[in-house]
Parts: C-alpha cells; structure tokens; sequence
C-alpha cells in the first residue's frame, strides 16, 4: 500500500512538472546575481543559460574598507524594510546562490555549472548552492534568529535536474521540512561538509547522481567564520557607549581583528595562501569541520550526537544509481569548557551550558593557552572574544543606569548569549593562574568550533527515515586524516571521541532498505572505528557486496598528486568489513552455510530412504536374490556361495562394505536354510541386484 501511494505521489510530481515545464521559462545568467542570491518565489520552470559563479557585489575596495566582514553581503538598503533581502534568512549574509521558497518549481540546470567562487566561499562559510526554503535554519534553530514561524517559508513539489553543482562552503542541496522533492540527473562536487543535506523530508527521490571530491584546497580554518560572525554581530547589534570603560578595550581588539580578516580576504581573493596561521588551514587544506559525507537525511539539524531514534519525521525516500566517492575530512577538536554552577550557566542558546562568545562559538582555549606555562597567549580573535564578554558584563550589571549600550534592536540578547566568565576575563588580564582556571571547569570532548559534535566520514547518513528504498548504491572512498594532533589539549585522551570514524553507510531508526549496496575504501589515520554499514536495526538488505581493499602507507592518499595538500600518513587500513562491525554479513554467510549444510543432508537422507523403500520391497520376493555381495565385481570376496575373502583381499574394505545396508547386503546376515534355498533357486550362481 505504502509503494502505491508514493507511486502516486510522484506520479502526481510528474504531471505538475510536466505542466509547469510546458509554461514559460524563467532563463537565468550570471547577471541575475551579481546583487545576490536569487530568490525564487512564484511557481515556473526555471534553467540556466549559462554556467554561473555566484560572487555577489563583489568589489576588491570591499575587501579593504574598515569593515571587511560586510564584504560580499547584502548591503544595507537590501537589509532595510522592504529591501530585497530583508527577511531574517539573510541575517548571516547570502546563504545560498538560489533560494527556493515556492512550490512547484522545476530547476533545469540545463548541463550548466553553478558554483560559488572560492572569495564568497571565505566570506561565507555556511552556504548552500540551492536551498530549498526562506532560511537555512527553521524556526528556533541555528545560531541566529533566522526566522518566524510565520516567515518560514519550506518549498514544496521540487524538482532539480540536468547539471552540475561544483564548490559550496557547506552543501550543495540544503532543505528543512519539504515534501515531493527530485533530484536527477546531477553532479554534486567540491564542497566542504555535504552533497544532499535534508532534514525532515516526505516522497523524495534521488535519481542517477554523483556525489564526489569533496574540498581539498580549503584556504582557511573554522576560525575564520567565528571572526566574520563575531564583528557582524557587534557592527549590526551594537552601539558602543564610550562611558563604559570596557569599551575603548573592545574597540582595539575590534579594529586589529577586522585588520587581520581584511589581510586574510585579500591573500584568498588573490589566490595565495594565508599566511595569517591563526586562520589558516591546519589540516592541508582539508575541510575541518565535524562531518563529511554525500548524503545526510535527518529528523532535524544535525549538529548534535549520531541519532538512533524511533520517530520518524522523514518518510518515502526512494535512491537509486547513487554514486558517492572521493569524500575526505580531518576534523579539528575544541577543549570545550563546561560552565559550573557558580556562573550561574543554563542550557539555553545555541550549543547550551558551555563557555562560548556572542554568536555560539566555542571559547578556543586550545589557541590562547600555553600548556608550558598556563598564560594567556593573546591573538585576535580571542582578543576580541573577551573584550566583548567584558563589555556585555559592563553593560548589563549596570541596566538600569546604562540605556545606551542597549539601544539597538537585539543588543540585550546578543550580550547576554555570552558564556565568557568573569573568571575567564580574570585569567586573560593575568588576575589569576592558568592552573587555577583549569580547575574551576570541566571540559567536554568531541566538539568543534561552533560546539558541534564531531562525528568523521559517513558516505550516506539516514536517520529518523521510514520507507526507505535504495536501488544500487555505490560508496568508493572515503578518507579520514584526522590523527591526534587534532585533539583538543585537554581532552587529547578522552576515549568518547568519535572523529577519528569512517563509515560507509550508517541507517538508524529505519524500517526497510532493498537494493544493492556496495561499499569500497574506507581509510583512516591510526585511532578510529571503521565501519562498512552500521546501525541496521530494523533493516532489511536484499544484497550488500563489500570490497577488501589493502592500502600501504606508503601510497598515501588514493586523490594522487594534488597541489596544496598533503595527505597526512600512516593510514590504518582494513583487510575486511567483517573486521569492522559488519556483523550482519558475517551472519549471513554463516546462514548460508547452515542451509547448504542442511540441503545436502536432506538430499543425502532422501536418497537414503528410497533406497531402503526398494530394498524392503526386495525382501518381500522370495524370488529375488538378496546376496547382493556376490555381485560381478568380486574382488575381496572368496568362492560363489561363501563369505570367506580371498586371500590378500581388503578387509577393511569388506568392513565398509557391510556397513551400509542400504546399498548392499551380504548373504552372512541370512539364515542357513534360506541361503541354501536360494542358491538352488539361482543355480548356485550370485546374482546381481540392482537397487537403483
């Protein structure tokens, strides 16, 4: 019932597309976004012309004015009321090339490229190619307020087709809470986390796509985005009040700051490589995030822990000729600090109880704090961190007296998202010991810079799914280079880290997978869990062929010779998905087993049985001779009518022979009178039975 009703389902999707493709066609070039994304909001058929590069008001003087960080931004009248990116999506800048907030809509790449450049991919770190709704968070996620309920727009009855999607800072397909969703006929490439990233989507399909070379050039760690968030924030939501004597202090760290993201936009817009190593690549120009893979599908925003649920907010989902390949990864840990009762922290904001900055970002003590002597090694950004965290303390311990500090729109609650304590502020003005800090907190493992858990490689992700069918799905390489260097100083040796996995395929919480699933190289550095497919409770594989893949240390990297990276070696490598928890194929090989043991004992005691079934259909004809071990071949037997054996005949052989009655008998087993009768029946001579 559930298959006819998605056949249905997408018979209904083709006859919309079909009428709406039949409509008048909306072509789109590069022009249409040199001023922004373009947004999509009436029902049509829509397809590229050309290829397009969405690099939006891009001008080299943006790099280098005082405020860097609104480089490549919607300008101010685009922010007002009215403006053409005024809703609260846009909060964070131009978060895909194409928004998609209306319903029936056919996106016909038309065998075209769409691409973000490589100055909007440093500018903007989280970014979708396309996206299919008014915001890249829905409502009360994220680390900004990015929308209503009633300014939520999800799109619905879409369809994107024919082309190619090649470079994102983040994904290259982006949707939250969509319904009737195509994706065909496309290649996915060159992005940072992952290819197809939808979270809370009914009747989808997933048609002959490509997903592969995830970014190997990535200029920049994740401390650049923590800068860009941190001074958009200040710029947007503040109004410094210069009574307050913090300010002059955040105002300095405000300006070296915006000095440094302005030289780091420059060296990237120019092509060289960022010699700022605060913000530069500390992974080779692999992406350091907490995840990467091709397909990821959730119940929700996938931020938190690998979920193994029973609530299914994602259904239908159909996959068939899916190719993954290529995807690699070298995840940067934080020692994240855990608030105590003493700063009276509460779970509330994006992240929850752990010391963070004004926009979420986790305080990066691993960069300021010298595990030699305990100090505070300053840089910008942490700088800036603390002198903000000071001024919100300033600002908000005198609310009463002090209107100013909050009199732009939102300022209260930006400052008061801030989780940097006092005694943070203390350490970092040299008011206590570094020893003495590290004892007033905990410290969490497996986080990010924006406190996300660390989760490594995983090819195709599905959670929270019912109905799901997959027809020939292939994951070739995936490549993990994390090692230990990577660990947060703190908790280096903390055993719940999951960073360092790579897994092929992992489905939890769903009820029905069929298809054919092939898995291939899977690697990774010296401390980690490799996995083929996990987590298939409650799944069924009509067919799953994993390959055994030897990859020496020596060979590095099977990507080959690519400039600006350096794979980071020895791998660990696995001879065998049975030695990396694929259970479920070790079981099925050992079921196999036991069938074909038990088939060839049912046919062996069959035949047994109609065997004796004519034998004692034998014994009850007097007429028939039973001496059946006086057969034509003779050899090992005496003179006919006796049982003595010749001389120097096989024993033994004789012994195996009368061991199985149902094939012979020898006239030994019968009684004198009767054996005597029977050789005068027969004229003395044996005679051959034949029983078959």
């Amino acid at each position: 019932m559930m298959a006819i009703l998605v056949f249905l389902c997408l018979l209904a999707n083709f006859v919309i597309v079909t009428a709406t493709a039949n409509s008048t066609t909306v072509y789109l070039k590069q022009s249409d976004f040199d001023e922004g994304s373009y947004v999509i909001s009436e029902s049509g058929h829509y397809m590229l012309s050309e290829d397009i590069s969405f690099k939006p008001l891009y001008a080299k003087e943006a790099l280098e004015s005082d405020q860097p960080e609104f480089a490549l931004f919607p300008v101010e009248q685009q922010r007002i009321a009215g403006g053409k990116y005024s809703s609260r999506g846009f909060a964070l800048g131009f978060f895909a090339a194409i928004v998609i907030q209306a319903d029936n809509v056919v996106l016909d790449l038309n065998q075209h490229t769409l691409s973000q450049s490589a100055i909007h991919a440093g500018t903007q770190r989280f970014f979708s190619l396309v996206e299919l709704s008014s915001s890249p968070f829905p409502p009360r996620e994220g680390p900004a307020n990015f929308s209503a309920e009633s300014q939520f727009i999800p799109s619905n009855n879409v369809t994107i087709r024919n082309g190619r999607l090649d470079g994102s800072s983040h994904h290259g397909i982006h949707g939250n809470n969509n319904d009737l969703v195509i994706l065909e006929n496309l290649e996915i490439s060159n992005f940072e986390v992952v290819g197809i990233s939808l979270n809370q989507v009914t009747n989808l399909r997933i048609d002959s796509v490509d997903i592969k070379d995830s970014k190997r050039n990535v200029p920049v760690s994740g401390r650049l985005s923590q800068a860009i968030f941190a001074l958009q924030a200040l710029s947007v939501h503040l109004e410094l009040d210069s009574s307050l004597g913090e300010s002059q202090q955040l105002l300095s760290a405000q300006a070296a700051l915006r000095n440094s993201v302005s030289a780091v936009l420059k060296e990237i817009d120019n092509g060289k490589l960022v010699s700022n190593q605060l913000f530069a690549s500390l992974t080779s120009g692999l992406p350091d995030g907490s995840f990467a893979g091709g397909i990821l599908i959730n119940p929700k925003v996938f931020v938190g822990d690998m979920l193994q649920i029973d609530t299914y907010n994602s259904s239908s989902i159909y996959i068939k000729d899916v190719n993954i390949e290529r995807i690699s990864i070298a995840p940067i840990e934080q020692s994240t600090m855990m608030l105590v009762s003493s700063d009276n922290g509460d779970s509330n904001g994006y992240g929850g109880g752990h010391i963070q900055d004004n926009v979420g970002a986790v305080f990066d003590l691993d960069s300021c704090y010298s595990m030699e002597t305990g100090e505070y090694v300053p840089n910008e950004l942490a700088d800036f961190q603390v002198a903000m965290a000071a001024y919100g303390h300033s600002c908000l311990s005198g609310i009463e007296s002090n209107k100013k500090c909050l009199a732009k729109e939102g300022s209260e609650q930006l400052l008061m998202r801030n989780k940097i304590t006092s005694k943070i502020i203390d350490w970092t003005r040299g008011k206590i010991s570094g020893e003495e800090l590290i004892e007033l907190y905990s410290f969490q493992a497996n986080r990010d810079y924006m406190f996300h858990t660390v989760k490594g490689a995983i090819g195709l992700k599905i959670a929270g799914t019912s109905d799901l069918t997959i027809e020939n799905l292939k994951v070739d390489t995936l490549e993990n280079h994390a090692t230990k260097e990577n660990r947060g100083k703190f908790v280096r040796n903390d055993p719940e880290y999951s960073g360092f996995q790579v897994k092929g395929i992992s489905v939890s919480s769903s009820v029905k997978v069929v298809g054919n699933l092939k898995v291939d190289r899977l690697f990774a550095n010296a401390y980690t869990d490799i996995a083929c497919i996990d987590y298939m409770n409650n799944v069924k594989v009509s067919s799953v062929y994993i390959d055994e893949v030897n990859l020496p240390a020596s060979e590095g990297s099977l990507f080959g010779e690519l400039p600006e990276v350096e794979p980071l070696l020895p791998f660990q490598m696995i001879d065998s998905c049975e030695e990396a928890d694929n259970d479920s194929k070790i079981w099925i090989i050992i079921l196999v087993v036991c069938l074909v043991l038990i088939l060839s004992q049912a046919i062996i005691c069959m035949a047994c049985w109609r065997q004796q079934q004519k034998f004692d259909k034998l014994r009850k004809k007097p007429s028939v001779n039973r001496q059946c071990s006086r057969m034509d071949s003779r050899e090992g037997l005496g003179q006919e009518g006796t049982d003595e054996p010749k001389p120097g005949a096989d024993s033994t052989r004789m012994s195996s022979i009368g061991s199985r009655p149902f094939m012979m008998f020898s006239s030994g087993g019968i009684p004198a009178e009767q054996r005597d009768t029977e050789d005068e029946i027969t004229g003395g001579k044996a005679q051959a039975v034949n029983l078959a």
